[in-house]
């Protein structure tokens, strides 16, 4: 299968949510299904526009848990650099925020409640996945006060 052809087609069809798991459900490796299960999984509705998230921080933590989970499970895949592109381009929202959506008070330097209270649920319920790990090291980069413009290259995360 040409991947390059795959997902140019993958695209057309972003708007039919679970079209590429009628088609090809158990007739693709499993790395190629759990890849088009989560694709369809993701795009099932908007995840942001303008800046903003139009999903939930939990929700946005789950997808990276899930990207997550194929990148070590599939790790040898042909789809490997695609998932963790998206792994990355999540991670970056849910540490660093979006334009519309901040995770952090600029006049106290510090995460608001809401996203902290996310960041926290997720580390309990994952303690061992690196998403969980890059969140600790966010926290401890905020309650150590370094400056916010520092923070991406203290966590080794740019966009």
């Amino acid at each position: 299968m040409n991947l390059g052809k795959w997902e140019k087609d993958l695209r057309k069809f972003i708007h039919c949510p679970g079209y590429y798991e009628s088609v090809f459900k158990n007739k693709v490796t499993p790395d190629y299904a759990a890849y088009i299960s989560q694709i369809a999984k993701d795009n099932k509705g908007n995840y942001a526009v303008n800046g903003g998230l139009l999903i939930t921080w939990e929700e946005l933590g789950g997808r990276l848990i899930e990207w997550e989970n194929f990148i070590n499970k599939y790790s040898e895949s042909p789809l490997i650099k695609k998932a963790k592109d998206n792994y990355h381009n999540y991670l970056l929202d849910y540490l660093l925020g979006m334009d519309s959506d901040r995770i952090y008070d600029s006049e106290e330097g510090k995460i608001y409640d809401d996203k902290r209270e996310a960041y926290n649920a997720l580390i309990k319920k994952y303690p061992n996945s690196n998403t969980a790990k890059k969140t600790k090291e966010l926290i401890a980069a905020f309650d150590a006060h370094i400056p916010v413009d520092q923070i991406g290259e203290k966590i080794n995360l740019r966009r």
